[in-house]
């Protein structure tokens, strides 16, 4: 598939929905550190040395809620911790050669020599970290798959000094359509993100 011309953005679209588009951010954001919070109340994880802040507030959010000793870092041990992170240098990323998620994380269209060379590129450009979104489609298809996958994307991204920061959910749906599974279709020339479609699929 060719590359994808993702630079264009339509400023008229984002100008005229900017409510919208920073309202469904908020949701989106709250939801992750809930779930977060749920994961850790089942006792699944536990807050690293070197947990990124959106883990420190889901493990804040769980305080106390297992065994005898608290989840949240003493104050002193959260400054100590943020004044060894650089600063934020950060950018969405999809692979070029992918036109929504499906196709980025499906087996078949998985593309790691595009990831690799892009991910370098990011570095070069002074980027340390990047943004990226997960099918749920694919995860419920194929669990073991993706997580396979996901350790590959990790390691190439720690390769060139990139962290990551994954967004389990997205609503925004620019092809007006639903997530399928299989050959996605060609993009539409001039329409940004024009086969970007939500996950999960709305159900009734």
């Amino acid at each position: 598939m060719p590359v994808h011309d993702r630079g264009r953005v339509i400023v008229a679209y984002y100008k005229e929905n900017l409510k919208m588009t920073l309202l469904r951010s908020l949701v989106a954001g709250v939801a992750g550190v809930f779930c977060l919070a749920s994961i850790a109340r089942a006792g699944e994880i536990t807050a690293p040395p070197n947990a990124p802040p959106a883990s420190l507030l889901g493990m804040a959010l769980c305080s106390g809620a297992a065994g005898d000793e608290p989840s949240l870092w003493p104050k002193e041990k959260a400054w100590q911790w943020y004044d060894g992170v650089a600063p934020i240098r950060g950018v969405n990323y999809v692979p070029s050669t992918a036109v929504n998620m499906l196709e980025w994380w499906q087996k078949e269209t998985f593309d790691p020599a595009t990831i690799d060379r892009e991910l370098k590129w990011a570095n070069e450009c002074g980027y340390n970290s990047i943004r990226c979104n997960l099918s749920f489609e694919v995860w419920e298809s194929d669990p073991e798959g993706l997580k396979a996958r996901l350790d590959q994307f990790f390691a190439i991204a720690a390769k060139h000094k990139l962290t990551v920061m994954l967004c389990l959910f997205d609503d925004v749906n620019f092809a007006k359509a639903n997530p399928v599974l299989g050959r996605q279709p060609e993009p539409v020339p001039g329409i940004h993100n024009s086969r970007w479609v939500r996950a999960p699929l709305r159900r009734k």
